[in-house]
Formats: C-alpha cells, structure tokens, sequence
C-alpha cells in the first residue's frame, strides 16, 4: 500500500527477485538508477523476465507497478495500461509507453521514445531522439 519504490543498486549477480503490489493504490516505480548495465523492464510482463544477464525479475498479477528509471546503460523500458512513467536517464534508451497517459523521458543519450495509446507527453533531452506520440 502507498508509493513504493524499488531500488537495484548492484551490478553484482542480483539472482531472480519477485515483487508483489496490491491494487489499493499508491504509485510504485522500478528504480534502476544504481546500475551501470543496461536494463530491459516491461511493466506489463507477470511472467519472469531477464532484466540484464544479473537480474531476472517477476511481478506479480494484478501487476499495479506505474512507473520505471533506467541506469546509466542502454535501457529498454515499456510500460503497461496504466499511466507511466519511464526516465531513460543517460545512455541510448528505448521507451515505450502503451496504453494509458504516459510521460516519457529520454535523458541524455540518443533515444526513442513511443507514447503509444494515450495522451502521451514525450521529452527527448539531450542528443538525436526519435519521439512518437
């Protein structure tokens, strides 16, 4: 319950971690921003996903996890239904947003950000950003 934010701070073997959310409310956001590796995080996955050759990560069903940060790698965030949002942070990064209203932020590097179904708002920052709405 409330905002949770869940932070990897290593880029040592992490091993498989499974975080569960209830739906009762709260914004919750999968912090990256301790790792040097880059990540690849889908918000709307609830099976095991390898997130870098660290980490594996599993959510849980009623998957209610709005929000993702990446590190300083080459990060790939999608989001899910819900209203995201996905920082890039430095590194080329590809962010996706789906369904919902979700704001998306490249950060420095050159990235592409893809709002999908919504009323997305996307900032590119700094470098040769591909921005979709």
């Amino acid at each position: 319950d409330g905002n949770d934010t869940y932070r990897f701070l290593a880029n040592t073997a992490l091993g498989t971690d499974t975080i569960t959310e209830t739906t009762t409310g709260g914004i919750d956001n999968l912090d990256f921003t301790g790792t040097t590796a880059g990540v690849n995080v889908n918000l709307g996955i609830t099976t095991s996903q390898t997130v870098n050759s660290r980490l594996k990560l599993i959510l849980s069903a009623n998957n209610v996890i709005e929000n993702a940060t990446g590190g300083t790698g080459n990060d790939r965030l999608t989001g899910n239904t819900l209203n995201n949002t996905l920082n890039g942070s430095s590194g080329n990064d590809q962010l996706q947003g789906l369904g919902g209203d979700d704001t998306l932020w490249g950060g420095a590097g050159n990235d592409i950000l893809n709002g999908g179904i919504g009323n997305d708002s996307l900032w590119g920052g700094l470098g040769d950003d591909i921005l979709t709405g």
